[in-house]
């Protein structure tokens, strides 16, 4: 599982900014399932999916972040 924790929690950015995860480390099976960044709680939770492109050859994906807190990647 591929995480981070941006800290302060909840800080808020004046314009919208992109985050690139790699997930090259995941062992995914041969899936081909589009991969996203998910904006997640302190359990892990899934509290939102961010818009996100998925880079199948470079495994990476990026999403439009509005504010520090916890994401990680999710298919």
């Amino acid at each position: 599982m591929n995480l981070v924790e941006f800290e302060p929690a909840g800080l808020v950015f004046k314009k919208t900014t992109a985050l690139t995860m790699s997930y090259a480390n995941c062992d995914l099976l041969g899936s081909l399932l589009p991969k996203r960044i998910a904006y997640t709680d302190d359990a892990l939770n899934i509290l939102e999916y961010l818009l996100s492109i998925d880079n199948l050859f470079a495994k990476k994906v990026t999403g439009d972040l509005k504010h520090f807190s916890g994401y990680a990647v999710a298919w």
